[in-house]
This record gives structure tokens, C-alpha cells and sequence, in this order.
């Protein structure tokens, strides 16, 4: 991904995949923070891969999920 420039000739510095990438807050104050978006962000979304599940698979999570949830909302009081 290239560098991208702000009006003041300022780089953003690109993010790096596979990397910890660290941006101060002040640093995308001062960028703004939709200028800093636009140069670090996918602009599509991420592809989902295909894990070849099966039916059954699915389902077995489809319920712990909604199980793990129910747990969940009860813990913090939601019905």
C-alpha cells in the first residue's frame, strides 16, 4: 500500500500486514481521522473462507453459540 500524503506533504504510514501496527491518537488527530481511514483501511470487504463444514457441523455451532449467548445475557441480566 502506498504512503499517502495529507495536504501538508505529511505521510500516513501504511499498515503493514502480518505486523503490529501502532498510530498515537495524536497523530490521527492531527491527519483527521477520516483521511487516516481512507489511507489505512481496506476499501472491501474481507473475503470469508470456505472452512468445508458440513451441515451437521454447523448446526452443533449454530447451537453453542446461541447457547453461549443465552448464558452470556443471563450473567449480565438481558432477556
Amino acid at each position: 500500500m502506498p504512503v499517502s500524503l495529507l495536504p501538508n506533504d505529511e505521510p500516513i504510514p501504511p499498515m503493514q500486514p502480518g505486523r503490529m501496527n501502532l498510530y498515537s491518537t495524536a497523530d490521527i488527530k492531527r491527519w483527521g481521522v477520516e483521511q487516516f481511514l481512507d489511507a489505512v483501511c481496506l476499501k472491501e470487504p474481507l473475503p470469508m473462507p470456505d472452512f468445508n463444514f458440513t451441515d451437521e457441523e454447523n448446526a452443533a455451532m449454530d447451537e453453542i453459540l446461541r447457547q453461549e449467548r443465552a448464558e452470556s445475557n443471563a450473567r449480565n441480566g438481558i432477556q
